[in-house]
């Protein structure tokens, strides 16, 4: 990056601007943000193969005066490069600079840098919607859909009752369920290999099979027809247990017939109840397999922060501009809303700076 003296440069992020990087983050964004203290979780989300992160930077007088961060689908498979979604992390600008409209300008530079089909971001700001809709995106909130547990009390959630459980319409049917690991997960790939969508079976694999911080366990769901791959992972509070479905991908119509799923994985993981947050699931076929819909319920609170734990309702607030339309399914796992946010909670050892 040349930076002339007094002039302001936006560049890709590079190996020796990763102290000023963390700098910035520490004292306009957070002193206790992870990426500020955590190598492993910086390096896993943004750092490339040669010296450049997935960061754009504006540099002024050697000072940084904003980023924008940004994790393409293709870091976990090569093979999404045709059909790429960016999503958008860690976009903070200097007060100094708002009235530059350096953020704008941060967006652009990525734009004209880098080819994708769809540019999205999962988890905005709660009064930002309307300044992503005059910039053409299309924003909402996660539809949060939640399967209890009946026979247990409900700890973690509040203000659930037994007569929410709806037994009407409920689609009883058998699935295959396997279990996907590292040994076994080359002998699925053939059954999504025509999948046409912005994530992959091999996406899925080295996002959360090889990802490091956390236990994730990943499922072949199936019957002769439809072929799906769901991403779950446990969250606890205190001694009481929920499992969240974070990712999917395969056909939408297994959740027509999930609910003998959902039942089994109830017990098998002894929580208390299953949620799911997403776009792009049909809520019938949502409620064909047990799911209830949060919203639909006013005094119910399903959290959705552990890390740390939020008691209260939060919705999640996402946006995208797609070239095309496409079949687009968002989920909870979607950019970086599975990064760790506290250091002693995830599984691995920590090396700090």
């Amino acid at each position: 990056m040349n930076n002339m003296k007094g002039s302001l440069v936006i560049d890709i992020c590079r190996k020796s601007h990763i102290n000023s990087v963390k700098s910035f983050i520490r004292d306009e964004w957070s002193q206790s943000h992870i990426l500020v203290h955590d190598n492993n979780v910086f390096n896993w989300y943004y750092a490339n193969h040669d010296d450049t992160y997935n960061f754009v930077i504006a540099v002024e007088n050697d000072e940084i005066q904003g980023i924008l961060g940004f994790i393409p689908n293709s870091r976990f498979d090569n093979g999404l490069l045709d059909n790429n979604t960016y999503w958008l992390a860690l976009w903070k600008v200097k007060s100094s600079q708002e009235k530059n409209l350096l953020g704008l300008k941060l967006v652009h530079f990525l734009s004209n840098t880098f080819k994708f089909s769809c540019l999205a971001v999962n988890g905005i700001n709660i009064n930002h919607p309307k300044m992503y809709r005059a910039l053409g995106y299309q924003c909402d909130s996660l539809n949060h859909f939640v399967f209890f547990n009946y026979e247990r009390l409900q700890n973690i959630a509040a203000n659930f009752e037994k007569t929410m459980i709806n037994h009407n319409g409920l689609e009883i049917r058998d699935l295959s369920v396997v279990e996907i690991n590292e040994e076994n997960y080359s002998s699925f790939t053939s059954h999504f290999s025509s999948l046409k969508s912005s994530k992959s079976y091999i996406y899925l694999v080295n996002k959360y099979l090889k990802n490091g911080f956390y236990d994730y366990k990943v499922f072949f769901v199936s019957n002769d027809i439809l072929k799906s791959v769901f991403v779950v992972k446990l969250v606890n509070v205190d001694s009481h247990k929920a499992l969240r479905i974070v990712d999917f991908i395969g056909n939408k119509e297994i959740f027509r017939y999930l609910y003998k799923t959902l039942d089994t994985w109830l017990s098998k993981f002894d929580v208390e109840y299953i949620d799911f947050l997403n776009y792009g699931i049909d809520s019938q076929s949502m409620a064909k397999s047990g799911f209830l819909l949060k919203s639909d319920y006013k005094n119910l609170i399903v959290p959705n922060y552990f890390e740390p734990f939020v008691p209260e309702n939060s919705e999640l607030y996402f946006a995208f501009k797609a070239n095309e339309t496409q079949d687009l399914v968002i989920c909870k796992g979607d950019g970086d809303q599975e990064r760790p946010n506290q250091l002693s909670l995830y599984k691995t050892i920590v090396n700090e700076n």
